[in-house]
């Protein structure tokens, strides 16, 4: 339940873990296109990470900033 728009935490059935059996029902296709998701997502915080550094050097005044 709630008690003044919180939610009440000692009333743990209240609150369904929805992966909870995740990897119990994911098949061997569905794991290698989870597999090749994350892989993708790694290359594009890769990527995020990198623009960030540039964007952080051009806007420092320290102008020997190495990536």
């Amino acid at each position: 339940g709630c008690l003044d728009g919180q939610p009440n935490m000692d009333d743990n059935d209240s609150l369904p873990l929805p992966f909870e059996d995740f990897y119990v029902t994911m098949g061997e296709s569905s794991f290698r296109e989870s597999f090749r998701l994350l892989a993708c997502f790694k290359k594009d915080m890769h990527k995020v990470e990198t623009y960030l550094r540039v964007a952080n050097c051009r806007r420092s005044l320290d102008s020997n900033c190495t990536l």
